[in-house]
């Protein structure tokens, strides 16, 4: 015996969420930029981002939990200009010093190497030839770093003499 096809279509996607109040999927990668609701206290916050990335300086960004500072964090690096700035973030929050070393170079699409200097000397050079581009590297979760990683981050600042950071760096 044959089955006979059913004429009953499938709903679309557009048909369930709104059959259900939804705009769109929840927990999607996007979801949390897509639909950000900027108050007062973002915008003030962003424009400190601003001025931190353009002096690259070194900001604390410090809230209670699950007042959006991460998704703040990562939808103002989405919107920075690319022929000025080169924003990487760091989510790992439990890393060694030289694994912040490790980490920073991989961002940069440099491949870290066993010694220590040799990695300062890679990121150093990196540094030089991307000049006059900005690096800002935020941290989330800085918080949980131990002190010996963020007196890296500190010395990294510093890296090759100049006049002003090596990078802009957000915590």
């Amino acid at each position: 015996m044959r089955a006979e096809p059913s004429n009953t279509k499938e709903p679309s996607l557009d048909d369930l969420l709104r059959s259900r109040g939804l705009l769109r999927v929840p927990f999607s990668p996007d979801e949390k930029s897509a639909g950000t609701f900027a108050t007062s206290a973002h915008r003030e916050v962003s424009t400190q981002l601003d001025t931190t990335a353009a002096l690259r300086g070194v900001m604390a960004l410090t809230g209670s939990p699950g007042t959006g500072k991460s998704t703040l964090l990562k939808t103002w690096m989405r919107g920075l200009e690319p022929k000025r700035y080169l924003p990487r973030l760091i989510t790992q929050s439990s890393l060694s010093a030289a694994g912040v070393l490790e980490i920073l170079l991989a961002k940069l699409g440099e491949r870290p190497r066993f010694k220590r200097s040799t990695n300062l000397l890679a990121l150093e050079k990196h540094l030089a030839d991307i000049e006059p581009t900005t690096p800002v590297l935020g941290l989330d979760d800085a918080q949980n770093y131990p002190s010996t990683a963020l007196e890296e981050l500190r010395m990294l600042l510093g890296l090759g003499g100049r006049a002003r950071s090596a990078f802009a760096l957000i915590l």
